[in-house]
């Protein structure tokens, strides 16, 4: 906060709170894209690596599923969710979102 300078403050002479957590999250993004990128594929792959050793060791082996059904059905209702999605964006207008979510009084009619 103390990089930011008179901009910490917002016109109306408070913090600009939405300000100071948008220059926080930039430290924050970096550091997690470091660990996401970087160091969780090599934490995986060294468990599998113990693992893999762990198993020679006990003269056994891995147990693998055998039914590839579970990752087609996922990927068919991965497909769905898209195609979905992808037709609510087009027809926002015609069936009345953009209407609904850009209405004022919303949240006063469920009162």
């Amino acid at each position: 906060m103390v990089f930011m300078g008179d901009s910490i403050y917002a016109d109306s002479g408070g913090l600009a709170i939405p300000k100071i957590y948008q220059y926080l999250m930039i430290p924050i993004s970096f550091a997690l894209l470091i660990v996401i990128i970087f160091l969780r594929p090599i934490y995986v792959l060294s468990i599998c690596n113990l693992y893999s050793d762990y198993l020679v060791s006990i003269n056994e082996q891995p147990v693998l599923p055998d039914d590839p059904s579970t990752g087609v059905k996922a990927g068919i209702v991965f497909g769905f969710l898209c195609i979905l999605a992808i037709l609510i964006i087009i027809f926002r207008d015609q069936i009345g979102l953009t209407e609904i979510l850009s209405s004022t009084e919303f949240l006063g009619s469920f009162n």
